[in-house]
């Protein structure tokens, strides 16, 4: 079977050699040992939780072989547990570009945009930290504060807000706080630079002024992070990414080459060579223990999604409960107040199966109490104004005590009288539907017949 150039696409000659690139084929075997190398020296620092460590090697790796998917995927999870959802799915988004197929990245994927209350929180972090950075350009170190426990409260992974954080508390001079926080950085990510960093100088008593003023100094977008919306847009054309991994890569690219395909001319960089090689053979076997480890870390992340998702939709329920218990007090304190219709109005907006079990029977309790009391009140006043010729304040009363009250003696005939008032207004349309409404919903009236020749003129004209 003829073997394809996999820069180009070309043929290769008898030699292995693409006869429009001019490499040789064995040099991209080589180049993609070299990539699993970097990938699993970066599964032995996520073993250690040195995260910034493995990113370093990861992107190496991607650098060499960009069609490298366990180390997309891989690089993914890590920016993902240091709270960096967009640069996660970044190498997810190429990783499914170059397998659409038992791709694990896609699983990752949607495991967060099918959780819509997540992923909500994610984007609001990322805005909050931006507009953080806004404050800090504005020297509105409180303000920033502010901002940023809002975001680690959304994302409390976030490694970036937290050393922001401390920097601004340093600036406050406030280094017990600030020490915390960097301690919860290093918790994340054992060797993350920025927070040795600070906690370096905080230990000697100083003062990392110009660390930052050069963020004060940089412009906000040049911080800024784009939010998940964006990142999900992502897509990849292959020519262009190769012409830019080639870009980018270039430099790794001729310094493993040389090394690689000219053994003859460096005997010394031969002997590396093949010490590597050994090394990517003993890490190859232990391979099977570095994936189970990483299945672990997935499982770790699945299972606080799951626990974050229960919490979110628990508070929900808690508000809709407090929401609607707040209702009902304030129903049973305006009825108190001598305000029967207004509390009987508030009580309609109350949801019973939002309540707790104490809250719901007092709900039954005061409704079956309000409700009849609210509709003979209405139908009195209502039967006095179409008594006396005022139909239009008739009607709302009308309704109410039909509305409130459907099996009272009462009942029917505040259906009759509203369609009555209605004929009288010459909404004849509404009084029809009335005439019918009380005729089928009371075949017993005691304005039976009336309604019944009312009903035939109206339809008849």
């Amino acid at each position: 079977m003829a073997k394809i150039c996999p820069k180009c696409g070309e043929l290769l000659d008898t030699q292995g050699i693409c006869e429009h690139c001019h490499v040789a084929f064995e040099i991209y075997k080589r180049i993609s040992r070299e990539s699993k190398k970097l990938y699993n020296l970066g599964l032995k620092k996520v073993e250690v939780r040195d995260l910034s460590g493995a990113i370093d090697l990861l992107n190496k790796s991607i650098k060499l072989d960009k069609k490298n998917i366990k180390a997309r995927n891989l690089l993914g999870l890590v920016y993902l547990e240091i709270g960096e959802p967009v640069m996660a799915f970044k190498q997810w988004v190429i990783s499914k570009n170059f397998e659409s197929v038992d791709n694990e990245a896609i699983g990752y994927m949607d495991q967060i945009q099918n959780n819509q209350v997540h992923l909500d929180k994610l984007n609001n972090a990322i805005k909050k930290y931006n507009q953080a950075l806004v404050f800090v350009n504005q020297n509105s170190i409180d303000l920033a504060i502010i901002q940023l426990r809002a975001v680690i409260g959304l994302n409390p992974n976030f490694t970036k807000a937290y050393c922001l954080l401390a920097l601004c508390f340093i600036h406050e001079n406030q280094m017990d706080k600030a020490k915390s926080k960097l301690q919860k950085v290093l918790s994340i990510d054992h060797n993350h630079d920025t927070a040795m960093k600070y906690m370096t100088w905080i230990q000697s008593e100083g003062h990392p002024v110009e660390a930052f003023e050069e963020v004060k100094e940089k412009e906000p977008g040049y911080f800024g992070l784009p939010t998940l919306g964006h990142s999900a847009k992502v897509s990849m054309n292959n020519s262009m990414f190769q012409f830019a991994a080639v870009l980018v890569g270039v430099g790794i690219g001729l310094a493993v080459m040389g090394f690689l395909i000219l053994p003859s001319m460096l005997s010394s960089q031969k002997n590396k060579n093949i010490e590597a090689l050994n090394q990517v053979n003993a890490l190859e076997a232990n391979q099977s223990i570095l994936e189970s480890q990483v299945e672990s870390m997935e499982a770790t992340i699945l299972q606080t999604d799951t626990q974050l998702n229960t919490l979110s939709t628990e508070l929900e329920q808690n508000q809709l409960q407090l929401t609607q218990s707040e209702k009902m007090l304030m129903a049973l304190s305006l009825y108190e107040d001598d305000k029967a219709i207004e509390a009987a109005q508030l009580l309609e907006e109350v949801e019973p199966s939002a309540l707790s079990e104490s809250a719901s029977a007092t709900y039954e309790k005061f409704a079956q109490s309000i409700f009849p009391e609210v509709a003979l009140q209405a139908y009195n006043q209502g039967f006095r104004d179409y008594r006396n010729g005022r139909f239009e304040e008739a009607i709302p009363n009308l309704e109410r005590a039909y509305k409130y009250e459907k099996d009272n003696y009462f009942s029917d005939e505040a259906l009759y009288y509203l369609a009555r008032s209605y004929h009288r207004l010459n909404q004849n349309e509404l009084a029809i539907s009335t005439y019918q409404k009380m005729l089928d919903a009371y075949p017993n009236a005691n304005f039976k017949n009336d309604a019944t020749r009312f009903l035939k003129a109206l339809t008849d004209s």
